[in-house]
């Protein structure tokens, strides 16, 4: 038993160490495309393309990036990246919490007609969609400006429905009972949203943020 006992563990520590070793081995490719990003960074344009590649630069030319500052406004760039992201953030926050709120706990006419409808518009390629809301920001004299960038998809124009979907099927998960004790205690719809269902799905708002920040940061369409 003794004899047995010491191999089963020989065993785990062997697939442990494997398991190790892949891990490792993945994570090193992962990172390869960003060390090779950094490294070009710092190499003359005449040596970016040598062969074999060079990992490391010689010489290492710091001077890069304060070239790339002096050639371009990056720092307004920055800037126009954070507020459009921030705006968006906060507009599919709000939007699409309420959105599947209603849907999930609020009783009205065609509720379930218009859920079906808004997943149906999952369907639609974002190409259909791109002439349409350009013609709709210039008649409102919205081009090259914060809010053609930040309404359209703040109000769920482009993938809100999934995000009022994820948010719905995380409120049907909530016990109505609370809402319940909240109605006997003379709370209002709105109330009942704010301070007992919001902080009671804050997964699904991390899941529904993190979504959405990375959606705006890498939408280079416009």
């Amino acid at each position: 038993m003794v004899n047995k006992s010491i191999s089963r563990n020989k065993k785990n520590v062997i697939w442990i160490i494997i398991t190790y070793i892949l891990v490792i081995v993945g994570a090193g490719g992962m990172l390869m495309p960003f060390l090779w990003m950094i490294s070009t960074s710092l190499k003359d344009i005449n040596h970016i393309f040598v062969i074999p590649p060079q990992w490391i630069p010689k010489p290492i030319h710091w001077e890069n990036y304060k070239r790339v500052f002096e050639l371009l406004n990056f720092g307004r760039y920055y800037l126009n990246t954070i507020l459009v992201t921030a705006g968006r953030m906060f507009g599919i926050f709000f939007t699409c919490t309420m959105a599947g709120y209603a849907f999930a706990r609020l009783k009205f006419p065609g509720r379930d007609i218009l859920f079906f409808i808004l997943l149906s518009s999952l369907m639609i390629p974002f190409e259909v969609l791109m002439v349409p809301t350009f013609m709709l920001m210039k008649n409102l004299h919205w081009i090259n400006t914060y809010q053609a960038l930040i309404v359209p998809q703040a109000l769920g124009a482009f993938g809100g429905a999934f995000n009022v979907f994820l948010m719905r099927q995380f409120f049907l998960t909530i016990p109505k009972e609370l809402e319940e004790a909240a109605i006997i205690e003379g709370a209002s719809p709105f109330r009942i949203f704010w301070s007992i269902m919001l902080p009671l799905v804050k997964p699904a708002l991390a899941a529904l943020i993190i979504f959405a920040f990375g959606a705006a940061w890498n939408d280079f369409t416009y």
